[in-house]
């Protein structure tokens, strides 16, 4: 029975993300992510982003089928580095200009809710290439598009942005629905300004 369910493990582990990738899952098998994102900073260095991703009821009953508790967390790794070809479903943008991103880096998974309605959290930290210094305003743009077409990803409130305390006081967001977004798209727009002045 343990050897059935590690191998259960495993299949869901690597079947879901080459799932997602594949075209008929593109016409067919659409999820929900609900993220969050904390901007992480050093004094006035941002070094990182930590995200938080709350999949949907549906998408959580597949992965959780037959993973135990204390798997929760190898079970994230693995999906984390599936997402890394999809560059983890995130872009920054400052004032324009692509910043780019390392490879993510502690992944943990837990489960929320219970019954129909648990949901499956990931977590995970996303390096910045290299440290962007704050200087003045900067305008920051977070984009969340899934090129698989598969899966829409949103922030429920402003309360989902955050900041690490260096920048609590400099750093403010904003979000703006975007109507008719087609599935994968960016359905919001998000703005993160920090005047460190």
């Amino acid at each position: 029975m343990k050897h059935m369910r590690k191998s259960l493990f495993f299949t869901l582990l690597f079947a879901l993300p080459l799932l997602i990738l594949s075209p008929v899952s593109q016409a067919h098998f659409h999820y929900e992510i609900a993220v969050s994102t904390k901007f992480i900073a050093d004094k006035n260095q941002l070094k990182s982003l930590d995200l938080t991703f709350l999949y949907d009821p549906g998408v959580s009953d597949v992965y959780l089928e037959d993973i135990q508790e204390d798997s929760l967390n190898q079970f994230a790794k693995g999906l984390v580095k599936d997402l890394a070809p999809l560059h983890y479903f995130t872009e920054l943008k400052l004032n324009g200009k692509t910043v780019k991103t390392g490879v993510a880096r502690n992944a943990k998974a837990v489960t929320v809710g219970k019954g129909k309605q648990q949901r499956l959290k990931v977590s995970f930290n996303l390096p910045l290439a290299h440290p962007v210094a704050l200087n003045g305003k900067s305008v920051f743009r977070l984009l969340h598009v899934d090129t698989t077409a598969s899966a829409t990803l949103y922030y429920d409130t402003l309360d989902s942005i955050s900041f690490s305390p260096s920048l609590a006081q400099s750093c403010s967001a904003a979000i703006q629905e975007i109507n008719g977004f087609k599935q994968g798209e960016q359905p919001q727009k998000v703005t993160v300004v920090c005047d460190t002045k």
